[in-house]
């Protein structure tokens, strides 16, 4: 991978000010897997040879009113390459060289607004895309890009002679031709959602009563579903409506997007403890999630029901901050958590193959800043 950005930006202290820029990537992505199914004579080799190569050029800018009042908005041009070179699967066959490219024009407007010297508002409007490609060994047609709008307004504020802050923001974005991977015969691939929507709002919130000891509690409520979305699932093969060109699909309206919990809370506390020669600081967080699915479909095998984790730390940093130190437990609990599940192809044996978080973990850091 190479990757290069350039920047330039106006005098921070003027009523308008820019940033402009412009950047490049590109891959080279070589893939040889080897995947062995018992029944078939010999494993099936997917390989893949895709070069992608990506530019931008984009700028942000702000206009001051007044020191209150100002109105910002970005623009970005985008294009993406991708170039199969070599993608083969030894019981599919060979795809001749094919390649895909797509550009997009995305923006940003908004305002904000200083109520008063401890509160700030503001809202915005967004576009956002995200380009297509190749799955690689997988011989399936490229997918394309991936577009969606954001609606977004929020507050800032600090409240009870600033020993309280709290942020506030709400959101409401539209998704069109969503990625999403699936399993399909050894190899993944990506396919297009028509469209999905996900809204919800967070707040986050520090309280310190003293000032020794602060205490951090933030929420989230999300709705994310598929607006349309009728496609075939491979570990089920025989299940699902028949369509007129006779494929068996799921009708996924309505269902969760993938990673996408509806209620998710952290609340940590933290207390400093003054040193001659530095200060020790106690801490502990506990992060909840609320049931979350890993696949389009919704299912129960591919799910992790409601779990939390509570998580311990005793830190020490010295005066001149050059020294610091820590001794930590994770997961104190002990708590078994999916971090994935993915269920594999009829091919294969539709199995659900579960990756799990770490369990508990106790360790120590020591980290030495010399400038």
């Amino acid at each position: 991978q190479y990757y290069g950005e350039l920047l330039y930006t106006s005098e921070p202290d003027k009523p308008f000010t820019y940033i402009l820029g412009s950047n490049f990537f590109h891959e080279k992505l070589k893939q040889d897997i080897s995947v062995p199914i018992s029944l078939l004579p010999m494993p099936v080799d997917l390989g893949a040879r895709i070069n992608t190569t990506s530019y931008a050029f984009f700028g942000h800018a702000q206009y001051a009113f007044t020191p209150e009042a100002k109105i910002f908005a970005g623009l970005r041009y985008t294009h993406d390459k991708k170039v199969d070179l070599d993608d083969y699967n030894n019981y599919i066959g060979i795809l001749p060289r094919q390649s895909t490219s797509s550009s997009e024009i995305t923006y940003e407007v908004g305002t904000s607004y200083a109520f008063s010297p401890t509160l700030d508002g503001y809202v915005k409007y967004a576009t956002g895309y995200k380009g297509g490609g190749f799955s690689a060994g997988g011989l399936a047609p490229a997918f394309n890009p991936e577009k969606n709008s954001n609606l977004e307004a929020g507050l800032k504020g600090l409240f009870l002679n600033r020993a309280l802050q709290a942020n506030l923001a709400a959101f409401h974005m539209k998704y069109k031709d969503l990625q999403v991977n699936q399993i399909n015969g050894a190899s993944t691939q990506v396919v297009n959602a028509a469209k999905a929507t996900i809204y919800g709002f967070e707040v986050e919130t520090v309280i310190r009563p003293i000032e020794a000891l602060r205490f951090e509690v933030s929420g989230a409520y999300l709705h994310a579903t598929f607006d349309r979305f009728r496609t075939g699932d491979p570990a089920r093969p025989d299940l699902g409506t028949i369509d007129p060109d006779g494929p068996r699909r799921f009708d996924l309206d309505g269902n969760t997007l993938p990673q996408a919990p509806k209620f998710s809370v952290s609340a940590g506390g933290y207390y400093d403890v003054p040193l001659s020669s530095g200060k020790i600081t106690l801490g502990a967080r506990y992060d909840w999630k609320s049931k979350l699915y890993f696949s389009e479909f919704n299912i129960p095998v591919s799910s992790q029901a409601a779990a939390g984790k509570l998580n311990l730390s005793l830190n020490y940093e010295s005066a001149d901050r050059r020294v610091t130190a820590s001794l930590f437990a994770k997961n104190v609990t002990n708590k078994q958590v999916r971090s994935n599940v993915i269920v594999v192809s009829a091919l294969i044996g539709s199995l659900a193959l579960s990756q799990y978080q770490p369990p508990r973990q106790i360790g120590a850091s020591f980290g030495y800043h010399f400038l």
